[in-house]
């Protein structure tokens, strides 16, 4: 095909046909040009069509990643109902029937004292960020990821501090005697030693005071804790259906 346009070329020149030569020139120019720009058409196509397909493959892992998180959230959510809700007994108990010291103490002992750190399954977030491949995603959903990591590891950081106060502080009654008590040998004299039983009975007003300002900080953070669990649900379903409306595309 090239030696048939060389021929070509060559017979206009040399019959002095100059005018029809460079009109000649100038369409097969503009035919390769056309050829490059078809082939550069062509090219971006094709990178295109492979970065769609990498970013569907991040829609999708994001998508598994989130209803992870809902299942998650919502157990933890039930989890926090419950613990708030045996503080609240506790506290209208000790409001409404004015017990002794000691029933208030075994009263504490009804509250869930048991909690768990903060973690969510964010690790196709997180990877999209460490590679980059963050600016594959649309600026409005790429802001909606962002923003809902952050939410987590802002929400995080203020829990484990609030966690670790609370934790604190009940090690702190509970070297004076109150995990004896919470084992219900305290209060009903089962403590062998009568030295120690005597001292923790001496410690009993501290004691409550300790505890109940660290449930107290416990139930705070908890009912923090379902207030972000339940936005964080909101940021879930608005991220997950523009997902959608993405692969739909």
């Amino acid at each position: 095909m090239i030696n048939f346009f060389k021929k070509v070329r060559l017979k206009l020149l040399f019959d002095g046909r100059l005018q029809n030569y460079l009109k000649y020139a100038a369409g097969e120019i503009i035919l390769v040009v056309i050829g490059i720009l078809i082939a550069l058409q062509i090219n971006d196509w094709n990178e295109n069509r492979k970065l769609n397909g990498v970013r569907n493959i991040y829609y999708r892992q994001i998508l598994i990643d989130l209803d992870r998180e809902i299942k998650n959230i919502n157990s933890r959510i039930d989890s926090l109902e419950k613990s708030v809700n045996s503080y609240n007994a506790y506290k209208e108990y000790v409001s409404s029937e004015n017990p002794t010291v000691e029933q208030i103490l075994m009263a504490l002992s009804g509250v869930v004292e048991t909690f768990n750190y903060m973690s969510f399954n964010s690790s196709t977030i997180e990877s999209l960020e460490l590679t980059g491949d963050i600016k594959l995603i649309p600026r409005n959903l790429r802001t909606e990821l962002i923003n809902l990591r952050r939410g987590q590891e802002i929400m995080t950081t203020v829990a484990t501090d609030n966690d670790n106060v609370y934790l604190f502080n009940l090690q702190k009654a509970g070297n004076m005697g109150f995990y004896q008590i919470l084992n219900g040998r305290a209060v009903k004299g089962s403590i062998k030693n009568n030295d120690i039983a005597d001292k923790i009975k001496r410690n009993y007003a501290d004691i409550i005071l300790i505890a109940d300002a660290a449930y107290a900080l416990k139930n705070f953070t908890e009912k923090e804790k379902i207030n972000g669990f339940k936005t964080m649900l909101k940021q879930i379903d608005t991220i997950r259906k523009m997902i959608q409306r993405e692969l739909d595309k």
